[in-house]
């Protein structure tokens, strides 16, 4: 009860007793000329201006300040065994058997650490294509799909992500540095021989999803900066060989 009655003096002090203070010096301050009961001399005409000004603008911020922090000091909370049934829920779910999501940072790693791999067939530095689904055109303005580079593990770019200061800059813009799987890959045209290997392999890419896509980035045209791709990173082998 002495905790309310407290908070309840302080709102009142706060948001109506010094705003009107500083309400009424400035009043004063501007117009004391006009009120004669508050005659004041020439000489103190600036400084109570000024005084009235600075009173009247730390008050209204105080008030506030305190409204800002009375509002949520009164926000609901729950009762400790509210708390208690709601953190078991919490739990359960966690601990329930649905999926979760796949971790960023192993599907598209983006920190300079090197992913080791180790590729059965070296020298490899093979583009394709991936066309969009019905699902992934139909929300916005894209092009057709994404172009991607698949190399080995001697490549020099091998297990970086895509926006890694080692990899090749390319115009049109990398989104993607990673692994994609065996049935993606064959889906893609992969070779089998290849692809059944997938984890041993290293994918660069980039994507027309953009706002700057649009049907002019067409499927000749993804094919075609594929190959450019792949010909900017073939290029990266014969520097190293070099």
């Amino acid at each position: 009860m002495k905790k309310v009655t407290l908070k309840l003096i302080g709102k009142i002090l706060y948001c109506y007793v010094l705003p009107a203070m500083g309400t009424l010096l400035l009043i004063i301050a501007m117009f004391h000329r006009e009120l004669d009961s508050f005659a004041v001399s020439p000489e103190s005409d600036t400084l109570l201006k000024v005084t009235g000004l600075i009173l009247c603008a730390s008050t209204y911020w105080a008030a506030f300040m305190y409204w800002n922090s009375f509002v949520r000091e009164f926000q609901v909370v729950m009762e400790q065994d509210e708390f208690d049934a709601y953190s078991e829920h919490l739990y359960n779910m966690q601990s329930s058997d649905v999926e979760p999501e796949p971790d960023m940072e192993e599907v598209y790693p983006t920190t300079n650490s090197r992913v080791e791999i180790d590729s059965p067939i070296k020298g490899l530095c093979l583009p394709f294509v991936r066309e969009y689904l019905e699902e992934e055109s139909r929300y916005g303005q894209c092009g057709w799909g994404n172009g991607y580079v698949l190399i080995s593990s001697d490549h020099p770019a091998s297990g970086l992500g895509y926006n890694d200061e080692q990899v090749p800059y390319f115009e049109c813009e990398l989104t993607f540095g990673g692994q994609f799987s065996t049935e993606m890959l064959e889906l893609c045209g992969i070779d089998k021989d290849i692809a059944k290997d997938a984890d041993k392999y290293w994918v660069f890419g980039f994507d027309t999803m953009h706002i700057y896509n649009s049907s002019i980035n067409n499927e000749d045209w993804v094919r075609r900066e594929a190959i450019e791709l792949a010909d900017l990173f073939r290029k990266e082998f014969i520097e190293e060989v070099d």
